[in-house]
C-alpha cells in the first residue's frame, strides 16, 4: 500500500515485514520527522484544546462528500468523531 511506499521512501526497513508492519513503520517514521522539525503532531500541540466542538466538527466534514467519495470506506458521522477524538491525542503513541 501507499504508507508501505512512504516507510521505503523515508528509508525504514521494511522487506520482508507483513503490510501492517511495515505501516506502522512509515507513520513512525513521519511522527519522527514532525517532531523533528516542531511540528504538532496532535490537535492539542497545534493549540485546539476544545474537545466540545468535534460533534459539530463532524456533522460539518460529513457533509463534504467531494472529499469523502473519494475515501476507501464509508464514513458515518460516528465514524468522524472517533477520528477527530483520536487527532486529538499524540496519534503516535502506543502504536
Amino acid at each position: 500500500g501507499r504508507l508501505v511506499q512512504i516507510a521505503e521512501a523515508m528509508g525504514e526497513p521494511v522487506a520482508g515485514l507483513a503490510e501492517r508492519e511495515a505501516a506502522d513503520r512509515a507513520l513512525a517514521a513521519i511522527r519522527h520527522l514532525m517532531k523533528s522539525v516542531d511540528l504538532p503532531v496532535c490537535l492539542e500541540e497545534a493549540g485546539i484544546a476544545d474537545r466540545s466542538r468535534i460533534p459539530t466538527w463532524a456533522v460539518e466534514a460529513h457533509k463534504e462528500q467531494r472529499l469523502l467519495s473519494r475515501s476507501a470506506r464509508i464514513l458515518s458521522v460516528k465514524d468522524i468523531e472517533r477520528i477527530y477524538e483520536k487527532a486529538f491525542t499524540d496519534w503516535g503513541e502506543g502504536r
